[in-house]
C-alpha cells in the first residue's frame, strides 16, 4: 500500500503510544489535531534542564507574547533537532517534519522542549493555529495536517 495524503485512505486514529500522553484538538480553522507530551521528560536532581544547552528558564513571561519565525520553521524530510532562537525562551529545541509513514493520520509533527510551563499557539502559512500546553521542563509534541505548513508565528503566554 502506498502512502496517501487523503483523509479518506487514513485510519480513523494513530496508533496508541506508551511513551505519550496525547490531546486531541481542534484547530482555528476547524482540523484536528493533536498534542501530547513525553511521559518520561522532566528535570534532572539538579534542577537543570536536560536540553542539551545549559539553558534554563524560569523567568517571567510578560505575555501573550507573539514572536514572527524568522526564519520561518519549515519542515524537514526527518525529525532534525534545532536550537530555537534565545527570544523564544523558555523553548529550547525544536524539531518539524513531514511525515511520510502511509499509516499516519497527520501528515505533519512539531516537537518543542520547554523549560516551564507555558501555553503555546504555533501558527502556519494558511493561516491557522495550534494550541498546546508544554508541561514544565519537557517536550510537546504537535501533530497536524496544512496546505501550508511552514510556521510563521507563536504566541507563548503563561496560564
Amino acid at each position: 500500500m502506498s502512502h496517501n495524503d487523503t483523509q479518506g485512505d487514513r485510519p480513523s486514529a494513530e496508533a496508541p503510544d506508551d511513551n505519550m500522553d496525547w490531546v486531541d484538538a481542534v484547530s482555528k480553522n476547524g482540523k484536528p489535531y493533536r498534542f501530547g507530551y513525553r511521559k518520561t521528560d522532566s528535570s534532572d536532581s539538579t534542577g537543570t534542564s536536560k536540553t542539551g544547552t545549559g539553558v534554563y528558564y524560569d523567568g517571567p513571561i510578560n505575555g501573550p507574547t507573539t514572536y514572527r519565525l524568522d526564519p520561518n520553521w519549515v519542515p524537514g524530510d526527518s525529525p532534525v533537532e534545532h536550537d530555537a532562537p534565545a527570544y523564544l525562551a523558555p523553548i529550547t529545541k525544536y524539531k518539524l517534519w513531514k511525515r511520510t509513514e502511509w499509516w499516519k493520520y497527520y501528515n505533519y509533527t512539531l516537537e518543542v522542549y520547554c523549560t516551564k510551563k507555558v501555553s503555546l499557539k504555533f501558527y502556519d502559512q494558511e493561516p491557522d493555529y495550534y494550541s498546546v500546553i508544554s508541561k514544565a521542563d519537557g517536550w510537546a509534541q504537535v501533530d497536524y495536517d496544512s496546505t501550508a505548513p511552514n510556521l510563521v508565528e507563536v504566541t507563548i503566554s503563561e496560564d
